[in-house]
């Protein structure tokens, strides 16, 4: 029985998980640092559902109170103090917009990978004892497959990662996240998890178009935070680059030469600077090397040897930054992330059933 939870489990949260790295296109963070995270979220979660028992018990409470109370508050609050300790912990590591993304997302598979077993200890046990004795595998296989059903949609992840955006989007300027910005993330994360158990509770015909609108507002989240990552510190060091040489142009004074060409194209150069937001897996890496190996500094030096070396390497900095300039208007890359987001569910489910006619034969 644990096994069959185990497997079914570990489909999702492999498939959800694989994104997060895969988005994470910049500074992968340490699988081991993840690993740790991700056990110590089970080994939490387990010992919170035992304290929970002993104190909530059978204690009857109102709907309100048992969605956004003893789910979504106490849940959230145990979630994100594991992702403060993992910023505090890891803080060489956390430091670029994503990284908080690619941790809350082991910590909510984490929680949810306990979580699930818990309810399927719980709620399909019966089922299980009856197959035992009987040898009739119906209603084990009827009860297994409804807390698949009901439970297959990864809440957790997607109202933790809607949450970090707060944390994430105060990392723009700075090398690790503010620590104040963790409270609006967890009110965010706590009133969507609260809602998403209310909606449930009611059995309401709202609950699909909940989901679907978490998706959306997951998918620009992320693509949000995955833009903000490194290419702000790049912006900065080529920003202060192209700054200094401005001022270098403009305060010296060169016989026979106006410099004013030259700063035009620095200053578009400058403008133009935003669009490396665009770049894609190692073109990153290709346009460090090239403003590194061609850009002209300091100017006032390179234009006294060679003023068309000059005007040259700026020329190929400019057009390489428009060629990135295009893809402001192509939706394809976030229509990617959007149909990877909506379809991560319809490919687990067809996963799932693979496995479920593997283990039952149905």
């Amino acid at each position: 029985m644990i096994g069959d939870v185990i497997i079914t489990n570990s489909v999702l949260g492999i498939l959800v998980f694989l994104i997060a790295l895969k988005m994470d296109k910049y500074e992968k963070e340490s699988i081991a640092s993840l690993l740790k995270v991700f056990f110590l979220m089970i080994i939490l979660t387990f010992l919170f559902g035992l304290l929970k028992f002993e104190i909530v018990g059978d204690k009857k409470f109102s709907i309100l109170v048992k969605a956004y109370i003893e789910a979504g508050f106490f849940e959230e609050l145990l979630k994100f103090s594991i992702l403060t300790f993992a910023i505090l912990r890891y803080k060489g590591d956390v430091n670029e917009s994503f990284d908080v993304v690619v941790y809350i997302t082991a910590i909510a598979i984490g929680f949810a990978l306990e979580e699930n077993i818990g309810y399927f200890l719980k709620f399909a046990s019966p089922g299980f004892q009856w197959m035992k004795l009987t040898g009739d595998s119906s209603l084990y296989n009827e009860q297994f497959n409804n807390i698949l059903v009901s439970r297959i949609i990864p809440g957790h992840v997607l109202f933790d990662v809607i949450g970090v955006y707060f944390i994430g989007s105060t990392m723009k300027n700075l090398k690790k996240p503010r620590l104040f910005s963790i409270l609006p993330a967890l009110i965010c994360a706590v009133i969507l998890h609260g809602t998403w158990n209310y909606l449930i509770f009611l059995n309401s015909s709202l609950f699909h178009v909940y989901i679907f609108l978490l998706t959306i507002m997951v998918t620009l989240s992320v693509v949000s935070l995955s833009n903000q990552s490194i290419f702000k510190k790049m912006y900065i060091k080529y920003e202060t680059l192209i700054e200094n040489n401005i001022f270098l142009l403009q305060s010296i004074e060169i016989n026979g030469f106006n410099p004013l060409a030259l700063i035009n194209q620095l200053k578009k150069i400058e403008k133009n600077l935003s669009f490396i937001s665009y770049l894609k897996g190692k073109e990153q890496e290709h346009f460090v090397q090239l403003m590194d190996n061609i850009f002209p500094t300091p100017i006032s030096k390179h234009i006294q040897e060679n003023f068309q070396y000059v005007e040259h390497n700026l020329s190929v900095i400019e057009k390489e930054l428009d060629k990135y300039k295009e893809r402001k208007y192509d939706w394809s890359y976030y229509l990617g992330i959007i149909i990877a987001f909506t379809m991560v569910t319809f490919i687990a489910i067809f996963l799932i059933y693979i496995v479920d006619y593997i283990i039952f034969g149905k």
